[in-house]
């Protein structure tokens, strides 16, 4: 017996094989991505800009981290400080 594909995905993700089909019916009617969200586009919006503030940050500290232990390779060699 062949399963169908809702059937199969269903049974992959543990989700109710009607649900699947529910969502399956709504994407070909072009209506799955219009239902109202918990999280509104503004919010959306917020938290995106903030997942990037955030990588500019991570980014400018690695940076940081990066200069901070090339002077203190190059100040050990000067001083003849053998790194641990």
């Amino acid at each position: 017996m062949r399963l169908s594909r809702g059937a199969t995905w269903a049974r992959r993700y543990g989700v109710n094989r009607g649900t699947i089909y529910q969502w399956m019916a709504e994407d070909q009617a072009g209506t799955l991505l219009n239902q109202s969200s918990p999280i509104s586009s503004g919010e959306t919006e917020r938290l995106v800009n903030e997942v990037n503030r955030l990588k500019k940050m991570l980014g400018e500290k690695e940076l940081e981290n990066e200069i901070l232990k090339d002077l203190i390779k190059k100040t050990n060699q000067r001083s003849g400080i053998k790194p641990k």
